[in-house]
C-alpha cells in the first residue's frame, strides 16, 4: 500500500527534518529504544510535555489488535502543542484517531493520520505483524505517568517495508 498525502510533505517541511519524505531515510529501530534513549528527560512534575528536535523516523514492526479510539483531549492538546511549534498548528487535524499496537507485550496508542485509517482498517489483520513508519512527537507526562507520543505516517501490512 503506497499512499503520500500532501500534508505529509508539509509535515515533513514543518518538523524541519532532513529529506524525511523519502520513507528510506525511515531507520529500523523498535518504540523501546526511543524510550529508552529519552527517559532521562521525561522527569518532571505532575503535567510536563517534552517537545523534541529530532523526531527519530522510524519503521517499526508492531502487533496490529484491530482496537481504535478517538485521541483523548490531553493528547489532542500535545499534538496541537508540537505543530503549534513547528508554525503548522493546522497539521493536528490529520489525527483525530489512534490505534492499539503491541510491542514485545507493551500497548502503544498511536495516532493515525485519518488518510490512512480506512486502509489499516482494511489491511491490517489482527494478531498479525505491521511495519508502521512514525514519527515521535514527544512525551506527555500526566499524574507522573509519562505518555509517550509517536504518531503513524505510513504502514504495510504485509511488513515488507519497501516503498
Amino acid at each position: 500500500m503506497k499512499i503520500f498525502l500532501a500534508a505529509l510533505a508539509l509535515m515533513f517541511s514543518a518538523l524541519s527534518v532532513s529529506s524525511q519524505q523519502d520513507w528510506t531515510n525511515y531507520k529500523e529501530r523498535t518504540l523501546a529504544e526511543i524510550v529508552e534513549q529519552n527517559k532521562e528527560f521525561t522527569q518532571g512534575g505532575t503535567r510536563h510535555y517534552l517537545f523534541t528536535g529530532d523526531v527519530f523516523p522510524s519503521r517499526v514492526s508492531l502487533i496490529y489488535t484491530g482496537e481504535f479510539r478517538a485521541i483523548d483531549n490531553d493528547r489532542k492538546e500535545f499534538i496541537r502543542g508540537f505543530f503549534k511549534s513547528t508554525q503548522h498548528e493546522e497539521l493536528a487535524d490529520l489525527f483525530k484517531t489512534e490505534a492499539l499496537f503491541k510491542e514485545n507485550g507493551v500497548e502503544h496508542w498511536l495516532p493515525v493520520q485519518n488518510g490512512l485509517l480506512d486502509a489499516l482498517k482494511k489491511e491490517a489483520k489482527k494478531g498479525r505483524k505491521v511495519l508502521v513508519f512514525t514519527n515521535w512527537l514527544g512525551a506527555l507526562t500526566r499524574e507522573g505517568k509519562v505518555d509517550w507520543v509517536f504518531i503513524v505516517n505510513e504502514f504495510d501490512a504485509n511488513e515488507s517495508g519497501e516503498r
